[in-house]
Parts: C-alpha cells; structure tokens; sequence
C-alpha cells in the first residue's frame, strides 16, 4: 500500500513537518503528504515538550498519509507522563463504514484514542468508530480469508464475510461499531 503510494505520487517520503500556525499551547502543521507514522511522531514530540512546559498542549495536522495504529502515539505520550487524547480521521477520502441502519459506505472509520500514564503500563484505549479497521479487512483479502460475521455489508447491504466485497464496485462497507 504505502510503496504503491509513493510510486503513484501520492506520498512523499523525506518531506519535513510544516508548522503552518502555533501558539503557547497549539501547533498546526502540514505534513505534505508524508509518511503518516513519520510525521506522527513529529507532532507528538512537539506537543510533548508544549504540554510539558504548560500542562497542556493541542495539535493538528493535514494532508498527511496514514498514520497507522494510533494507540502508539498515545502509548509515547503516557510514557513521557502525559494523557493523550486523538481524534482521526481521513480528509473525507475512501468513506468506508455505513452510517448506523444504512448500506452504503458514507464514514471513515474515524479512530479515537486516549491514553494515560499509571505507575506502571499505561492504560490505552483505541478504537475506531467501525466494527473493525479496515486495514484488518485488507489483510483478511490478502490473505484469501473470509471476515468474522459483523464486520462487512456487500453493495446491496447484505451481511458478508468476503473482504473483496468492500473493495467492489459498487463498494460494499463496514458496519458501524456497537
């Protein structure tokens, strides 16, 4: 996925984080359609060293690439003492998940993830707003598995096992959490 990106254009490898606006307690960036865990990394250690010079900081970042599993940015948060709460979501492109009763993708997956430090591990929760990830569904394609009942709905909005589905035309989706 993330070679095909960079060979089609579509990510850049190399591109530096730009601050685009940042205050006290605030930074906005442009990663320039970056590597996503790269640029990730970027904000967060800027936004370590706000929140620990005033207790609090808040960022955000656009045009970014996928910045994969979110709960390690909030894992590197607890661990430097802060609690860390992200809200994600994918610039409105590849809509995945039927809203609630629909059947057709509409939404991201959406994750959110909060962290806080303990005296040990730090407690972690991350979740998207889907019943899985879809990252999970395409491994499952890869793989030539079918997927758990409750994750897919084919274009029809039918319950489906099959991960190619989602990715038919017309598109199939995930269902919604809960």
């Amino acid at each position: 996925f993330y070679i095909s990106a960079v060979k089609e254009g579509r990510l850049h490898p190399g591109v530096e984080l730009k601050v685009t606006n940042e205050t006290p307690a605030v930074v906005v960036c442009d990663a320039g359609w970056g590597l996503g865990q790269v640029q990730a990394q970027r904000l967060v250690q800027k936004l370590i060293t706000k929140a620990k010079l005033l207790g609090v900081a808040c960022g955000a970042m656009q045009r970014s690439g996928h910045i994969g599993r979110v709960g390690e940015y909030a894992e590197i948060a607890a661990t430097a003492g802060l609690a860390f709460i992200a809200l994600v979501n994918t610039h409105g492109a590849a809509p995945r998940v039927a809203p609630p009763g629909g059947r057709q993708p509409r939404l991201g997956t959406n994750p959110l993830c909060i962290g806080v430090p303990t005296g040990g591990d730090p407690i972690v929760l991350d979740f998207g707003t889907s019943a899985t990830a879809e990252g999970k569904v395409r491994v499952k394609r890869i793989a030539g598995q079918p997927c758990p009942s409750g994750w897919l709905l084919d274009a029809e909005g039918n319950p489906t096992t099959d991960p190619n589905k989602l990715y038919a035309d017309p598109p199939g989706s995930i269902l919604p959490m809960g």
